[in-house]
């Protein structure tokens, strides 16, 4: 985790918080299903009762 500058931030400088997740991310399982079906989404939605 690493704390750095944001730009234009004046006379006291206000930090941002940055963490790498790459090396994480990169040993993820990747999903191989598609996106679902948008108008199936939105029939389903529409069943719903709230």
């Amino acid at each position: 985790m690493l704390c750095i500058p944001k730009p234009g931030s004046g006379d006291l400088p206000k930090l941002r918080t940055v963490v790498d997740l790459r090396e994480r991310n990169a040993n993820r399982k990747k999903m191989s299903s598609p996106l679902p079906d948008m108008e199936g989404i939105l029939r389903w939605a529409a069943r719903a009762n709230f």
